[in-house]
């Protein structure tokens, strides 16, 4: 099968507050859409990577130019016959994860669509439903952190990661462990 469209999309969706962690504060995502459609079938993939290269080494500015440059045109002529045939598309590239992700998660929901089972299923997945967490960003004091993390909680969240940084680390997890030992 030859991939007969792509279209990339750069989207940015502001955060409900800001996210800060030790090195960088956002105020919403900067991430970039992937469509790929053939013989009447669509696949969506999403590029997570930020707009500044302060997480990796990749930012919304690099992935799209690798994207639009160098892994689509290699995608275009590779005859795929699955999902797996991805990497090898892109042996050539060294480097870039977040780039590739997002172009071989739309192909590999575009095979979920094309064989009408979903990602979970040709992974090889048995949950039927996967529990999600959230991760918190450096608040201005304890109580504030307490309260972001209890309306998480309240929201049905189980799973709590806390960002920390030097000065900002032994305190707020201490509290946040003596509220919620569990």
């Amino acid at each position: 099968m030859h991939i007969e469209r792509v279209e990339i999309r750069r989207v940015y969706m502001p955060y409900v507050s800001p996210f800060e962690t030790s090195g960088w504060r956002e105020e919403g995502i900067h991430h970039i859409i992937i469509r790929l459609d053939v013989d009447g079938a669509t696949g969506w993939g999403e590029t997570p990577i930020g707009r500044n290269p302060f997480y990796n080494e990749e930012n919304t500015d690099t992935c799209w130019i690798l994207q639009r440059d160098y892994l689509i045109p290699s995608l275009l002529q590779t005859d795929l016959s699955s999902p797996y045939d991805v990497p090898g598309a892109f042996a050539k590239i060294r480097g870039n994860r977040m780039a590739k992700s997002g172009l071989e998660f739309a192909v590999w929901d575009l095979f979920g669509h094309i064989e009408g089972r979903s990602m979970a299923a040709m992974l090889g997945g048995t949950r039927s439903k996967v529990a999600v967490g959230v991760s918190v960003g450096i608040q201005k004091d304890i109580d504030t952190l307490l309260d972001v993390v209890g309306e998480y909680l309240d929201d049905g969240y189980r799973r709590i990661k806390l960002k920390i940084k030097p000065g900002w680390d032994i305190e707020p997890t201490r509290a946040v462990r003596e509220k919620w030992p569990d």
